[in-house]
């Protein structure tokens, strides 16, 4: 796990912390929708969850553009390149991008339910 987390670059730590704020932000907004309150503000959260999984997103592709700027540097670099460092290189500038949509899926699918569930209580409020 620690060598995944190592792989994945800078930009790994700053989508982590979003990724986390964005799973207690998706408790908070559910324990809200179960107390059966639906106001103006509960809106922006559950828009919030999907903004920041847009960002875990961009911050993924930020983290492959690294990771490929690694690569060119080795390859203008060396003289001799094997497939194996191509092939090693590309698979690990791939590992945030990867984990960033993963990241942006989950938030787009908690925010269909919980906006969904949002408008269904806000309905029973008027």
């Amino acid at each position: 796990m620690m060598r995944y987390v190592m792989e994945c670059g800078p930009v790994f730590w700053p989508m982590l912390l979003i990724s986390w704020i964005m799973m207690v932000l998706t408790v908070v907004v559910i324990v809200q929708l179960m107390r059966g309150k639906a106001s103006d503000g509960l809106h922006g959260g559950v828009n919030a969850i999907l903004a920041m999984g847009g960002m875990v997103a961009v911050l993924g592709f930020l983290g492959q553009w690294i990771g490929m700027q690694k690569i060119a540097g080795v390859i203008a670099t060396n003289r001799v390149i094997s497939p194996q460092m191509v092939a090693t290189g590309l698979r690990e500038s791939m590992h945030t991008a990867v984990l960033g949509l993963l990241v942006l899926f989950f938030a787009a699918a908690v925010w269909l339910i919980l906006d969904t569930i949002r408008r269904r209580v806000a309905r029973h409020e008027a």
